[in-house]
């Protein structure tokens, strides 16, 4: 379920891929499933935790945070700055969008959330303001 490809192609495009791969999962059938039970939490505790046991954690990591760490196993991020709160990120700024707007982050938004805030947070500079993404 959250299993990024790796192009290879650096980072950004990687973050960003993986920014895309989520609002697709989040566009499907099974996100209003997952919302559902992450509503409960205070309720059925059980649920959740078997969601992150059998689902999430079966399945990998956080959608960044399988490319984040694949690039500071490599050296190309300081692994000082790959924190909690950096990896969670992407992910947040793309729920927080949804819920402002209803409608999930076109491609220049993801790029914006690469650009702006998961790649300043890593200690490396976004590309030129010219740069597609």
């Amino acid at each position: 379920m959250e299993t990024v490809a790796l192009d290879g192609g650096g980072l950004r495009s990687d973050l960003l891929r993986a920014l895309d791969q989520l609002v697709r999962w989040l566009d499907g059938p099974s996100a209003p499933a997952v919302a559902a039970i992450l509503a409960e939490r205070r309720r059925r505790p059980d649920l959740v935790e078997a969601l992150y046991a059998q689902v999430f954690d079966a399945n990998g990591t956080r959608f960044t945070r399988t490319v984040i760490d694949h690039y500071a196993e490599r050296g190309h991020i300081e692994s000082r700055l790959v924190t909690p709160v950096v990896v969670d990120i992407g992910e947040a700024l793309v729920i927080k969008h949804q819920i402002d707007t209803g409608t999930l982050p076109d491609a220049e938004t993801l790029a914006a959330i690469v650009d702006q805030a998961i790649l300043p947070a890593l200690g490396i500079a976004p590309p030129d303001e010219g740069t597609s993404p």
